[in-house]
């Protein structure tokens, strides 16, 4: 059981990075551009993910994202604003964006890359790991959760993984996806009026995404009343079996509570 944990922070004074959000029916576009894209050797300094994100029509909304679906893609480089606006380069070069926060911010503005909401809200959140990101995989994923799409999700989101990720660590953990290329997260706001359709909507599209996963979950995006009953597939079935003995014998009455069970 964790009772301590030392963090040795890395200096970082500013990051290249934001989003450029566009248009719901250039959704199939710019997920097929970004999937190429991070397919093409990009540095380890580069981090990047893509939004099919729909936003409620809020007076805090930026108007022209305000009450519709647009594709959102998010990138962060801490290779300096150079190198990362020429990274950037073909994702802009895909025309005229609604909305481009892609800049040189202070770290302490990271929030602003994914500029979500920093209200509390209540929210199911379910999620895949894959193993591969084609452009099969980019066609089934639009056409579930895409313009003309009649879903209740707020966002699905796939993020580019690899880079430190990827790497074995030096002492065991329970880490079990580290083979994983991208991740798939599904987020529905909870309404318990909805008897559970949110839910099951979010499982479909898993499903059909399923000829690409690897079987996990990422443990980071199980969120909502079923998160505890989900986590299972966070793990592989050695790391659960090992975790499990380790609570056994540290934590036989079961003191922490509020964990993955």
């Amino acid at each position: 059981m964790v009772t301590a944990l030392e963090v040795d922070p890395v200096p970082r004074a500013e990051v290249y990075g934001g989003g450029l959000f566009f248009a719901a029916e250039r959704a199939a576009e710019v997920l097929h551009a970004w999937r190429a894209w991070t397919a093409g050797g990009l540095p380890v300094e580069m981090n990047s993910s893509v939004a099919l994100l729909r936003a409620p029509d809020a007076p805090w909304v930026p108007a022209p994202l305000r009450g519709r679906l647009t594709a959102h893609v998010r990138v962060a480089f801490t290779g300096g604003a150079e190198r990362g606006a020429e990274l950037v380069r073909p994702l802009r070069g895909l025309g005229p964006a609604l909305i481009d926060t892609v800049r040189t911010r202070p770290y302490t503005a990271i929030a602003g890359v994914h500029d979500d909401p920093t209200e509390p809200m209540p929210y199911d959140e379910r999620s895949a790991m894959l193993a591969a990101l084609d452009g099969a995989a980019v066609d089934a994923l639009v056409g579930a959760a895409g313009p003309g799409r009649r879903v209740p999700f707020a966002m699905v989101e796939v993020r580019h993984l690899g880079g430190a990720l990827a790497r074995e660590p030096e002492v065991p953990n329970a880490v079990g996806h580290r083979g994983a290329a991208y991740s798939l997260s599904v987020l529905t706001p909870a309404a318990p009026a909805d008897g559970g359709a949110g839910a099951a909507a979010a499982e479909e599209l898993l499903a059909r995404m399923a000829p690409w996963a690897t079987g996990l979950a990422f443990l980071d995006f199980l969120g909502g009343p079923e998160a505890g009953r989900s986590a299972r597939p966070a793990y592989t079935p050695e790391d659960l079996a090992r975790l499990r003995r380790i609570r056994a014998v540290h934590d036989p009455g079961r003191l922490f509570q509020g964990d993955h069970g």
